[in-house]
C-alpha cells in the first residue's frame, strides 16, 4: 500500500515515467495501490514506479441492504473516478468475500444462493502504462428474503349454481408458483384448491372468494385475496315444448318438453284456446267433447333445485276434430221361427254412446221395428232379416253398423248312417236320413274323428291306413234362406285286415345232393311279398331263406320242404308249406360212402386226403366229395390221430409236425389242434 503523502510530488517528474507509472485514483480514501507485475517492469522501471506510486483507488458504493430479487448497482466507480482517468473498468461481485462466478457487470441481481450472505463489489481500473488498481465496496448486511410482486386476483364466470368460476391471478414476479384456495363465507372449501371451482348447491347465497398464494425460493410467500361474489340460482336451459298426438276428440295428446337442463322436473297445464283446462295437469291429455272446434296448447314449468323456475308454452294445435266412434258389427241371436224373438248384440262401442235401431226384411225397413229386439212374424218366413244400429255421442261423428245380410232359418236334420263291411278294401256308403226338402249335402269321411284327405263323396273305399281305425262320416246340409247344419254318424268298429289269397307251394328240380331246386309259390293276392324257410325232416335249415336251395350231403335220404309266408299292407300275413320231397343218392355215392367209412376204421385222413384216396379208388370227384361230407368226421380228431402216428415212428419238432400235417391236407387250425394233442 503506497503512502498518501506521495501524491504531492511534482507531476512533471511523474510524466517522465508515464510509460511505467501507476494509475492513481483521485479519492483520498484508498484501499491500497497495486504495483505493476514484475514481469512487466525492468529494475529501472520499478524504481520509477515506486516513485510514482502514491495514488489511492476509489471505494465503490452499493446499497447496504439487499433482498433476493433486488438489482444492486455501483456508484463512484466510473472511469473518471480514477486518477488519471481509467481507460476501462472491470467489476467483480463477491459473496462473503468469495468471487461469484460470471458476476462481472456493474449491476447484480440478488439470487436465492445469496440468502443470508454479505455481498460486495470490487472495481479495477486499467490504463496504458499503469498497473491496474482496485477498490472494494463495504459489504451489505446479510441478504434477506425478497418480497414477491403480485396483483389482486379476479374471479371470472357467472356466479350461479352449476357454473364454473375461474381465477385471473394477474401478474406476479417471474418464476412465482401459485396455489389457490377457494372460500365460502370466508371458510376454506377443503377440496377447492385449483384455479377453477364448480359452484355447488350448498353455495347458493354464499360469498365465494379465492386466495392466491405465490411462492418462490428466496422469497417470502405472498397471498392476495379476490373480492367475493355472491352465488345465485342457476338458469334452466329450455326449449319450447311440443304436442304429439291426433287432434281428434277422444285421442290422447302428449306433451314433449324438448331439451332442458338435465335433472329438470316438470309441471303441466293444458289450455283450451289459451285458457287453462281445469284438472288437466298431467303430461298427457285426452281430448274431450268440449275441445271439438278449439285449439289446444300446453304450458310446462321446469323445476330443479338450485335453479330458477322457468315456464314455456307450446304452439297451439290445429282445430280439434270430432272423433270417430268405435263401433262393431251387431249380431242377431235367437231361434228363427215364427213367434220367436230375435235380439241384437251391439258389440263394443265408444263408452257413453247412445243407440237407435231399425230392423229390415229383405232389405226394406220394417215399420215400427225400432227396438233392440224383434218378434218374427209369418211374413218373415224364408226372408232375410237384419238390423241397423246407429250410435251417437257428443264430440263424435255418428256411426251406423248393420248386422249380417241375412238371418237364416233352421234346417230339419237327421243323423247319417254308414253301410258296408268294416274291412280293408270294402266300400262304405253314407245314408243322410230325412232333412228339409231341397237340402244339398256335402260329405267328409273321418278316421278316428279326423278328416280323411279327399274323402268327400257319399261313399268311401277303405285303405290300408284305415286298418285298426274307426271310420265315421260328417254330412253338412245347406239351403238358401236357412242356416247350414252338420251331423256326424256313429263310428264303425275297428277296420279289420283283409285275408290274403294263397296256394300250396311246390318244390321244382332234381332231388339229389348237389342239385339246385326252387319253390313255386303258386297264385296269391297281387302285390304279395314272400319270405322263405327250407326244412330238413321238419327242422329249419340254417341260412336257407331264399326261393332256391342247393341240396347238401346232409339232405341225402331225408325229406326236404319249404314254407312260403306272404305279406301285404292291409292284409293278415299267411304261410303255406310245400309237400316234402325225398332226396335220393346214386349207387356211386352210396358205394363211396361205404368205402370212406372202411378207410376211416383203419387210418386217419384229412378231408382232402380222404377225397383224394376215394378218387384214387376210381370214384368221381363229385362222388368222393359227397361221401366225405356225408360222413363228416371230426377232422380235429383225425389230425390228432395222424400226429400220434407220426410221433410213434419218428421225432418231429413242433413246427416240423405242423408242416407235415399241413402237407397231409389239414387246415392250419386242425394242424395246431393235432400238435397240441400230442403235447406240443
Amino acid at each position: 500500500m503506497v503512502k498518501s503523502a506521495r501524491i504531492t510530488r511534482d507531476f512533471s517528474r511523474r510524466a517522465k515515467a508515464c510509460s511505467i507509472g501507476l494509475l492513481v485514483a483521485t479519492s483520498l480514501v484508498a484501499s491500497g495501490g497495486m504495483a505493476a507485475p514484475a514481469s512487466a517492469l525492468t529494475s529501472s522501471e520499478e524504481s520509477a514506479a515506486d516513485e510514482l506510486s502514491g495514488a489511492l483507488a476509489p471505494t465503490p458504493t452499493i446499497s447496504s441492504i439487499a433482498l433476493v430479487g433486488d438489482v444492486l448497482a455501483v456508484s463512484g466507480a466510473e472511469a473518471q473516478n480514477f486518477t488519471p482517468a481509467a481507460d476501462t473498468v472491470s467489476y467483480q461481485w463477491m459473496r462473503d468475500g468469495s468471487v461469484i462466478p460470471d458476476a462481472v457487470e456493474p449491476t447484480y441481481t440478488v439470487t436465492y444462493e445469496d440468502l443470508s450472505t454479505a455481498l460486495s463489489l470490487q472495481v479495477t481500473g486499467y490504463r496504458e502504462g499503469y498497473a491496474p488498481t482496485s477498490g472494494t465496496s463495504q459489504p451489505t448486511a446479510p441478504v434477506q428474503r425478497g418480497e414477491l410482486a403480485g396483483e389482486v386476483p379476479q374471479i371470472l364466470g357467472v356466479a350461479s349454481f352449476g357454473q364454473t368460476l375461474t381465477v385471473n391471478a394477474g401478474t406476479w414476479t417471474d418464476g412465482t408458483e401459485l396455489t389457490f384456495q377457494w372460500y365460502a363465507d370466508q371458510i376454506p372449501i377443503w377440496d377447492a384448491t385449483s384455479s377453477s371451482y364448480a359452484l355447488r348447491m350448498e353455495d347458493i347465497g354464499r360469498q365465494i372468494s379465492v386466495t392466491v398464494t405465490g411462492s418462490r425460493p428466496g422469497y417470502s410467500p405472498t397471498s392476495r385475496s379476490s373480492v367475493p361474489v355472491v352465488v345465485g340460482l342457476a338458469k334452466l336451459q329450455s326449449s319450447a315444448p311440443s304436442i304429439v298426438g291426433m287432434q281428434t276428440v277422444g285421442a290422447k295428446l302428449k306433451a314433449e318438453p324438448g331439451l332442458w337442463t338435465a335433472g329438470t322436473t316438470f309441471k303441466y297445464q293444458w289450455n283450451r284456446n289459451g285458457s287453462a283446462i281445469p284438472a288437466a295437469t298431467q303430461a298427457t291429455y285426452v281430448l274431450q267433447a268440449a275441445d271439438a272446434g278449439k285449439r289446444i296448447s300446453v304450458s310446462i314449468t321446469g323445476q330443479r333445485n338450485g335453479f330458477e323456475d322457468l315456464s314455456e308454452v307450446s304452439e297451439n294445435t290445429g282445430t280439434v276434430a270430432k272423433a270417430t266412434l268405435s263401433s262393431a258389427t251387431p249380431k242377431v241371436s235367437g231361434k228363427v221361427k215364427v213367434g220367436s224373438t230375435l235380439k241384437v248384440t251391439r258389440g263394443t262401442w265408444t263408452s257413453g254412446t247412445a243407440f237407435s235401431y231399425q230392423w229390415y226384411r229383405n232389405g226394406s225397413a220394417i215399420s215400427g221395428a225400432k227396438s233392440s229386439s224383434y218378434k218374427l212374424k209369418s211374413a218373415d218366413v224364408g226372408r232375410h232379416i237384419k238390423v241397423k244400429v246407429t250410435g251417437t255421442k257428443a264430440g263424435y261423428n255418428s256411426a251406423s253398423k248393420t248386422s249380417s245380410t241375412q238371418t237364416n232359418w233352421t234346417l230339419s236334420t237327421s243323423t247319417p248312417k254308414i253301410t258296408g263291411t268294416a274291412k280293408y278294401g270294402a266300400k262304405l256308403r253314407a245314408s243322410t236320413g230325412k232333412w228339409t226338402s231341397g237340402t244339398k249335402f256335402k260329405y267328409q269321411w273321418l278316421q278316428n274323428g279326423r278328416p280323411i284327405t279327399k274323402a268327400t263323396s257319399s261313399s268311401y273305399k277303405l285303405k290300408p291306413s284305415d286298418v285298426s281305425k274307426r271310420i265315421s262320416v260328417k254330412v253338412t246340409g245347406s239351403k238358401t234362406g236357412f242356416n247350414s247344419a252338420s251331423k256326424t254318424s256313429s263310428a264303425t268298429s275297428k277296420i279289420a285286415k283283409a285275408t290274403l289269397r294263397s296256394k300250396t307251394p311246390q318244390i321244382v328240380g332234381k332231388m339229389a345232393a348237389g342239385s339246385k331246386v326252387r319253390v313255386q309259390p303258386g297264385s296269391w293276392t297281387a302285390g304279395t311279398k314272400f319270405t322263405y324257410q327250407w326244412y330238413r325232416n321238419g327242422k329249419a335249415i340254417s341260412g336257407a331263406k331264399s326261393s332256391t336251395y342247393t341240396l347238401r350231403a346232409a339232405d341225402a335220404e331225408k325229406n326236404v320242404s319249404v314254407r312260403v309266408t306272404g305279406s301285404k299292407t292291409g292284409y293278415k300275413s299267411t304261410g303255406q308249406t310245400s309237400p316234402p320231397r325225398y332226396v335220393t343218392i346214386t349207387l356211386g355215392q352210396k358205394n363211396a360212402v361205404a368205402t370212406a367209412k372202411s378207410y376211416l376204421k383203419y387210418s386217419a385222413f384229412s378231408r382232402t386226403g380222404l377225397i383224394g384216396q376215394l378218387e384214387f379208388e376210381g370214384y368221381s370227384t363229385t362222388e368222393a366229395t359227397f361221401a366225405v361230407d356225408y360222413i363228416s368226421p371230426n377232422w380235429n380228431k383225425q389230425a390228432a390221430e395222424v400226429a400220434r402216428s407220426y410221433m410213434r415212428y419218428g421225432s418231429f419238432s413242433r413246427q416240423g409236425l405242423i408242416d407235415q400235417l399241413l402237407f397231409e391236407g389239414f387246415t392250419r387250425s386242425q394242424a395246431l389242434y393235432g400238435v397240441r394233442a400230442v403235447g406240443y
